[in-house]
């Protein structure tokens, strides 16, 4: 660590109570990503106390389960928000699963990273090989977190060009639901709902019904505000 200019110290889960290891990277002051793999909450939060203590909250704790390979059933995905909750730092996720489902749902959940082990041969001798992915299946992991990360977006409603249209076109308006004399009092009888939406909205019926007709309205006329005497 003191000879190679690491942008990150990874802590694997195993290192968790590793008292002296914990201080010593924290005293580094390098950005951290602590696996927390068979780690209780209590262990988590002994060891960020290490590490802040010794002086680095540059740290990315990663959700992880130590069994290779996991089944989906022990991964438990919804502890992500519930890390970041508690401890309120960026939370990432450490992949033992088959497949990319699990590493590509912990993104949709907030996982900021994601850890994956990757093998040129699934069959070599060794604990990790058959847990991990193929060259293709962690190109095809890339692609799609990237594709999560731009469909996650922001928090606000917002509405592209191509929406505002269709919403126009699928939405309703009032209509008349048939012909309407010029100075009838307007009955909810008078009226229905048709598309498309670009005239005023079934929301603001109470407004309309009892208003006067300007005009003769034919049936399926759709009513514009300067129909009516509002």
């Amino acid at each position: 660590e003191e000879q190679l200019d690491m942008p990150y110290v990874k802590i694997p889960s195993g290192e968790i109570h590793s008292v002296d290891m914990l201080d010593y990277i924290g005293s580094r002051h390098r950005p951290v990503l602590l696996s927390t793999g068979a780690s209780s909450f209590e262990d988590i939060a002994r060891a960020l106390d290490i590490l802040e203590s010794a002086g680095t909250r540059d740290i990315t704790i990663l959700h992880c389960v130590s069994n290779y390979p996991a089944p989906a059933d022990d991964i438990h995905l919804n502890v992500i928000p519930e890390l970041k909750a508690r401890f309120g730092y960026l939370v990432g996720y450490s992949d033992h699963t088959l497949g990319n489902d699990c590493a590509i749902a912990a993104v949709a959940l907030g996982a900021t990273v994601v850890e994956k082990h990757v093998t040129l041969d699934r069959d070599a001798a060794g604990p990790d090989h058959q847990a991990s992915a193929t060259i293709d299946e962690f190109q095809a992991l890339v692609n799609s977190i990237r594709t999560i990360e731009r469909a996650l977006g922001g928090r606000e409603k917002i509405f592209s060009d191509a929406e505002t249209k269709i919403r126009g076109a699928v939405r309703k308006s009032i209509v008349a639901a048939r012909d309407i004399e010029a100075g009838a009092v307007i009955t909810r009888d008078d009226l229905c709902f048709k598309r498309p939406g670009n005239g005023i909205s079934p929301l603001e019926i109470a407004a309309v019904v009892g208003q006067t007709a300007r005009r003769p309205l034919s049936a399926d006329r759709l009513i514009q505000p300067d129909d009516l005497d509002l």
